[in-house]
């Protein structure tokens, strides 16, 4: 019978023409340093080297390579290697390859490129060349200097009063009539005139100030603050305002409301003189003030001594105010640094770390395409820097760099919204560049105490809460040579944030996709709502023209008021529920013929912005309100390149596909974010359960090993890994700590090794793995380590979403326990640890032994309080189930899905554990028929109830997040069994993959593509008038093991021939319905009866 033979075609000679041998059959393509193309800051001192292979024969692979490394790009067009000449090595690796050459240097460049050696020891032509650039290799290396604006104590309001205009009707009024009932929309106007005395240099001076409700302050006609929320004060830094002699402070303050409320107005403004004295100005009854509108602006620098005398309406800290306002950030920093260059430059690079963002600027040119650098960390431990070429940009002349900088989470003091996370470290900055010129010389420009700074246009700024733009206040030309700074303040050299300056381990933020709105409608006069038809992780694109002081509002929301129940047809104002309020972007304009405007150092999620304060292009506008030419949606996210598709005939799968897409994609941030607005914390759970779904999309190999340096570094002194890394909020409880969240510090190395053959990302994170474990064992009763939230937000039980209700959370977190064992013997195999792989086998066989005591009932059930799915599928995937045993455990998980209309149970945790054992143990149809769902609690009922992004709960409860990738895990299904492409375990790297494709349900056709570390590989099948055909590619130094289906292997064929006659393929065996082949690399084409 022919499934007894057995053939193979292993030599060129007989697989091909004799011709083909005259001719080099692979080709060196995409060379790498570290992951990536030419990167910029490698602070390795010997990187990594990779490259991939292209060739046009089956069954090619490489067996030697020769890697030369030159310091300039002349010498490697000559072939000459200065820096590393490796000669002929014997090898077929092409990844993960240690540079062995001379010693490098900070900043240095080096040019490279590689030739291979065939199968049939045939040399390829020299690759096109690479280069990477030498970040910072030692602390002694850097010469700059942290530098902050100079900080003092922001000014109490202690000593100031609350005064408003006199209301005429508080004089006529009965005595229970409460002094500060004001009606709503009265506008007040106030001044005070003082003098700074002619003789004295005013070092120092701030300002801070609150108003009920809101309103704006003036300092000789300049605007510096704008105020929105009494319980929300406000500080500006004002020196560069003063003037010698008479100075006037003016004010116009809103009462805003339904109803009559209290009103009024505080403020102190506090100069520090030369002689070391202290004047002080506050609110109180030398203030003036009147309540008819001035014609004109020059109430704002003119004092009007004709109007009356503010009354006091309470002292700090009493009466309605008697809690007292937050003191929100002050305006954001600007500093700048003006040189000049007087000869020809070579190449120029800049290393630069901003806390807690910064953007870098070079003549008024943005340094880079970057978003929000650099990458959150644990400051303390870790602080990241970015590197910028600058060569094409500099020549001989004046020259200025300049920066802003962002707080991010590294300071929330102020913010109007913060979610637990408490910080208030002052904002810094170290700039180093290196200059080298044409002949050969080098110059280090370096932060230092010679830089300036002053306040800037950014009045507020809030990770979680938005950004505030006032465009008046950046100064014209600040960014470029020839800019006066004089009265700018020197810059204060500081102390280092306590981290070791580290080169970006992950890609940064960038700007991707641009949404134009769908449609603008108005649901409240004067409120105009655009929807941008894409649920994302964005920030809006602003163009406007108005009248200078004029402002707008936009507020980002993933819904809108009036919808149908858990439906996204809403046609109100924007909902913030599950975004989080309050959260904003607010602008006002300088008065510029056309302005435009992007927010810096925030991002929300959102599929919807409402305006308010202007009015859309073509919209009718008879109150002369700023006119928005334009409003745009900018999606940002990590810039880690697309690297899979999946595709198949069921269109809904497609659509599924999308929606957990693009909440990945919303997600992708520094760190892999819960939801992209809320809350933009890195919940480790998510990461190594949809790890393989996103590795699966796109290239995740630098991003997860930066994930797993956020894990170290939040790791306690006794182990503990907690739920959260970086952990910016004093968390308590289960979302302190629980299990199965920190057994990403285990699981992401191994994922990282698995997909991408990363032995370092093992090595790196090995005691961190170690610590994790043993703190479990330390701290666990009888093998139970301390249980928190387990499977979360399950769904089925009818009760609130939240802490697992349906599998004990003890449970859950044993199996946690038991996996992170079983992988860190695993590790301690790979890495020649042997006592360690002892310690640890035995530990993982104590916890099974104690789990199935514990939790099986003997047949096929693991305790659980309603539904086993979860219990049941983290036994079995865990390897925790008697082998006897197994087949009825899975039984007993398939009947309560039958049972239940196919709806799945399982929550955040549970769900990938419950796919992967029913796809691998051949229920692909049950998968197929959970996933086909449309009704409540299904993929299939969020598509077709109009979401754009998974959202955060099975039930689409808009109360909720609608932009998290929790629950996406049905994404490596597809790839990996629909469409069959999916990684061997058993030959990490892509060496191997397995092409099994699931033709379950009516399904018709499915492909996927993955562009791996190795090359592009395919599994793209149809099924067709009884006949099964499967195109498969891959590239060079790899192969597959093909399960095709097929009624039998005499039917057969590829590429037209039968299959005994096929080159690059074997026959292996028939099983459960497949033929089982090996195959080679290469392209091929199947068919096979059916």
């Amino acid at each position: 019978m022919f499934n007894r033979i057995r053939f193979w075609l292993p030599s060129a000679a007989i697989l091909f023409p004799v011709w083909a041998l005259d001719a080099a059959a692979l080709s060196p393509m995409d060379l790498r340093c570290e992951y990536e193309t030419n990167p910029l800051d490698v602070d390795a001192p010997q990187p990594r080297l990779f490259w991939k292979l292209d060739s046009a024969e089956r069954g090619q692979r490489q067996t030697a390579w020769h890697v030369l490394a030159a310091s300039t790009p002349e010498l490697l067009a000559r072939d000459r290697g200065d820096l590393w000449d490796s000669g002929r090595v014997a090898s077929d690796e092409t990844t993960h390859l240690r540079y062995a050459g001379q010693p490098l240097k900070s900043s240095q460049q080096v040019f490279w490129k590689v030739r291979v050696w065939d199968q049939d020891a045939r040399p390829s032509a020299w690759s096109q060349p690479a280069s990477w650039t030498v970040g910072v290799l030692s602390p002694k290396d850097w010469q700059a200097r942290w530098i902050t604006r100079l900080e003092t104590d922001t000014p109490s309001l202690e000593g100031a009063k609350w005064i408003w205009h006199d209301e005429p009707v508080w004089k006529s009024a009965a005595r229970n009539l409460a002094k500060p009932n004001v009606f709503p929309g009265a506008v007040r106007f106030f001044q005070r005139e003082f003098q700074v005395p002619a003789s004295r240099v005013v070092r120092r001076a701030r300002l801070i100030a609150t108003a009920d409700n809101a309103g704006e302050l003036w300092l000789n006609g300049r605007p510096v603050v704008q105020l929105e929320d009494w319980q929300h004060a406000h500080s500006a830094e004002v020196t560069r305002h003063l003037r010698p002699g008479a100075n006037l402070l003016a004010a116009q303050i809103k009462n805003e409301g339904s109803s009559p409320s209290e009103a009024g107005l505080i403020l102190k403004l506090v100069m520090d003189l030369d002689d070391g004295s202290t004047v002080s100005v506050v609110s109180d009854d030398s203030w003036r003030t009147t309540d008819v509108r001035p014609g004109g602006d020059g109430w704002k620098q003119t004092s009007a001594p004709d109007w009356t005398i503010a009354a006091v309406v309470a002292a700090w800290g009493e009466r309605y105010w008697a809690k007292k306002p937050k003191v929100s950030s002050t305006p954001l920093p600007l500093f700048r640094k003006p040189f000049e260059i007087t000869q020809p430059i070579r190449r120029a690079v800049v290393h630069v770390c901003g806390l807690g963002q910064f953007d870098l600027f070079l003549d008024g040119r943005k340094a880079g395409d970057h978003f929000l650098d650099p990458a959150w960390s644990v400051f303390e431990k870790t602080a990241f820097y970015s590197t910028f070429d600058l060569t094409t940009q500099l020549r001989p002349g004046a020259h200025a760099f300049a920066v802003m900088l962002g707080k991010g989470f590294y300071n929330t003091a102020g913010d109007r919204r913060v979610h637990g996370v408490d910080a208030s470290r002052p904002l810094k900055l170290i700039l180093q560049a290196h200059l080298t010129f044409a002949d050969g010389t080098e110059r280090i420009l370096v932060s230092d105490a010679s830089w300036k700074t002053a306040d800037g246009p950014i009045t507020h700024s809030a990770i979680l809460g938005g950004e505030d733009f006032d465009a008046r206040k950046l100064p014209a030309g600040w960014d470029k040579p020839g800019f006066d700074d004089s009265a700018w303040t020197a810059a204060n050299e500081t102390s280092d944030p306590g981290g070791v300056l580290t080169a970006a381990m992950s890609p940064p933020l960038k700007a991707h996709d641009v949404f134009k709105p769908v449609r603008i409608d108005e649901p409240q006069p004067g409120k105009f709502v655009y929807d941008f038809g894409q649920n994302a992780s964005a920030i809006p694109r602003l163009r406007v023209r108005g009248q200078a002081g004029q402002s707008l509002r936009l507020t980002p929301a993933e819904q809108r008021h009036g919808m149908s129940p858990r439906r996204n047809d809403g046609k109100g104002l924007v909902n913030p529920a599950g975004v989080g309020s309050p959260n904003f972007f607010q602008y006002t304009l300088r008065g510029d013929a056309e302005e435009t405007w992007t927010p810096q150092f925030t991002y929300s999620g959102f599929q919807y912005l409402q305006l308010e304060g202007a009015v859309p292009a073509g919209r009718p506008n008879p109150d002369g309100k700023p006119v928005v030419e334009e409003l745009l949606s900018v999606h940002v996210r990590n810039a880690a390149p697309a690297v899979g598709h999946f595709e198949c005939s069921n269109p809904l799968f497609n659509d599924i596909d999308r929606i957990i897409d693009w909440a990945v994609r919303a997600n992708l941030s520094h760190v892999l974010t819960d939801c992209p607005h809320r809350e933009k914390l890195g919940w480790l759970e998510v990461s190594y359960l949809m790890g393989p779904a996103i590795a699966g999309r796109y290239d995740v190999a630098r991003f997860y090993s930066k994930i797993s340096r956020d894990c170290a570094d939040s790791q306690r002194a006794d182990g503990l890994v907690p739920t959260v890394a970086p952990a910016y909020p004093a968390f308590s409880g289960g979302f302190a700590y629980t299990p199965e969240w920190g057994a990403a510090a285990v699981v992401n190395p191994w994922l990282v090794h698995q997909w991408y053959g990363d032995r370092a990302a093992l090595e790196t994170s090995y005691a961190t793995m170690k610590g994790f474990v043993d703190y479990m064992a330390r701290t666990a009763k009888d093998l139970v380590p301390a249980p928190g939230l387990g499977d979360w937000y399950d769904y089925g039980h009818g009760k609130p979403v939240g802490a697992s209700q349906f599998t004990p959370v003890e449970l859950s977190a044993m199996a946690s326990f038991h996996r992170c064992a079983r992988l860190t013997a695993d590790t301690a195999a790979l890495l020649d640890r042997a006592d360690d792989q002892k310690k640890y086998s035995e530990l993982a066989g104590q916890i099974a032994r104690a789990f199935n005591a514990r939790y099986f009932n003997g047949a096929d059930e693991y305790k659980n309080l309603g539904s086993p799915q979860a219990a049941n599928s983290m036994a079995l995937f865990t390897g925790m189930v008697r082998p006897d045993r197994e087949s009825a455990v899975l039984e007993r998980v398939v009947q309560d899905l039958r049972h239940r209309g196919n709806q799945q149970t399982a929550g955040d945790i549970a769900h990938w554990y419950l796919l992967q054992v029913l796809a691998t143990r051949g229920r692909s149809d049950v998968i197929y028929d959970m996933t086909a769902r449309t009704n409540l609690g299904s993929y299939g009922y969020i598509v077709r109830n109009g979401w754009t992004s998974m959202p955060e709960a099975w039930d689409a409860n808009t109360g909720a997040s609608m932009n998290h990738c929790m629950l996406g895990h049905i994404q490596e299904w597809f790839t990996g069994w629909v469409a069959g492409l999916r990684p061997d375990p058993a030959a990490p790297g892509f060496r191997r993959v397995i092409i099994q494709p699931h033709a379950v349900g009516d399904l018709t056709w499915a492909r996927a593509d993955y562009d791996s570390i190795r090359g592009k590989m395919v599994a793209d099948w149809k099924k067709a008038d009884g006949r099964f055909a499967l195109r498969v590619q891959l590239p060079p130094n790899t192969m597959a093991t093909v399960f095709l289906p097929a009624k039998s292997a005499e039917g057969i064929e590829e590429g037209g021939q039968s299959l005994p006659r096929a080159p690059g393929v074997r026959f292996v065996r028939m099983e459960n319905g497949r033929a089982v082949l090996e195959v080679q690399s290469g392209s091929y084409r199947f068919t096979a009866p059916l």
